[in-house]
């Protein structure tokens, strides 16, 4: 199974969608989305492109090139500078201790 297949289907599978849902917001068939799992088919560039936005990862985690998945900030979106220094010092977490802090956000969002 090439990268691709398993960041997009991780990716989906963390949004908790169904191919049909992912392929609907992409607006793209949910048997395309089949064939990038299961390696029978790679999207164009285009598309690429559009999954990669729609999950807000740069074009090298979603490909597999980069094993660190660099969320794509607006700068306007951060309203802070506590914001800035959180987000600066996530960057630099390694993948277990971002998916401790997840969780702890996840926690007390459900709180």
């Amino acid at each position: 199974m090439s990268d691709f297949q398993n960041v997009l289907r991780s990716l989906r599978e963390r949004e908790k969608l169904t191919q049909a849902e992912l392929a609907e917001k992409l607006e793209i068939s949910k048997s395309a989305i089949s064939m990038y799992e299961n390696g029978n088919r790679e999207p164009d560039f285009e598309q690429l492109e559009a999954i990669a936005d729609f999950f807000n990862v740069d074009m090298d985690y979603l490909t597999g090139r980069s094993s660190v998945s660099h969320y794509i900030l607006d700068p306007n979106d951060i309203t802070s500078d506590d914001e800035k220094a959180i987000i600066k010092a996530y960057r630099l977490l390694s993948d277990a201790h971002k998916q401790t802090i997840k969780e702890m956000i996840d926690f007390y969002i459900r709180k």
